[in-house]
């Protein structure tokens, strides 16, 4: 198995929101929070059609997003699901949003989204089939006069559908659903040794069944992130990132 170190990954992020460093207590990086919505490595349509069909018949989803950061990604997945499932998305709410640094949990629950750049906010309009103030009140960023950008803060409707809390996810796996799980652990993988994303893959791997998922992230197949998952006897499904136990036969 060949192993990418971070440092020599090239990754370079478009309509970058949050992005901080986050450290220990020794001064050391754990990991670097990078983050926007409808994040551009993910195709969030197809995947968001899958669990429309594979849940039809779940009475709830459990939607854990880990290394939630600032917040998009949730939120994004709030939007894309009400847009394409309609009726339907009330079982994948609330999305349970998770983060081991408290300082993104604490911006992702009382703090609104500056400077956020014109491309992005293209995005959530595709997405939300242009419906953007049902989610945000938008108003043009006076910080960044040389570029045009937004400040968005997000309405009750969109903040109500996500529950943000602190936490490990190599705690948090242990007492995740066993069945109709979608785990989001997108991006980070890298930052972890080998030894724990071999360590993390097989808790997820022994505590899932056939009906959950787990879903990466480009950046993490830096750290040979589907050969880890694919060794601990997961599978790629038809859209890329996402990942299941194989079904009995």
């Amino acid at each position: 198995m060949r192993i990418t170190s971070v440092q020599q990954n090239n990754y370079k992020p478009q309509f970058k929101n949050n992005s901080r460093h986050i450290l220990d207590n020794r001064g050391k990086l754990l990991y670097r929070t990078t983050t926007y919505f409808f994040r551009e490595d993910f195709n969030w349509q197809k995947f968001i059609k899958m669990l429309g069909e594979k849940y039809k018949d779940a009475p709830k989803v459990n939607m854990i997003c880990h290394a939630c950061s600032s917040g998009e990604e949730p939120f994004s997945l709030v939007m894309g699901i009400e847009n394409l499932l309609g009726n339907l998305s009330q079982k994948f709410f609330p999305i349970e949003a998770r983060d081991i640094d408290a300082k993104n949990i604490e911006m992702a629950k009382k703090s609104g989204f500056e400077g956020v750049y014109g491309g992005q906010l293209l995005e959530i309009k595709r997405n939300t089939n242009h419906n953007v103030a049902k989610y945000f009140d938008v108003r043009r960023s006076s910080k960044y006069d040389s570029i045009v950008s937004f400040n968005l803060n997000p309405k009750n409707t969109l903040r109500d559908k996500v529950n943000f809390e602190q936490a490990d996810i190599f705690k948090d796996v242990e007492t995740m659903p066993k069945s109709n799980t979608v785990l989001f652990f997108r991006n980070v993988w890298p930052y972890l040794s080998v030894f724990e994303r071999d360590k993390l893959a097989k808790k997820l791997y022994n505590n899932f069944d056939e009906s959950s998922l787990v879903v990466v992230g480009s950046f993490d197949y830096a750290s040979d992130i589907h050969w880890i998952l694919t060794d601990n006897g997961f599978v790629e499904t038809d859209v890329d990132y996402v990942y299941s136990k194989p079904l009995k036969s």
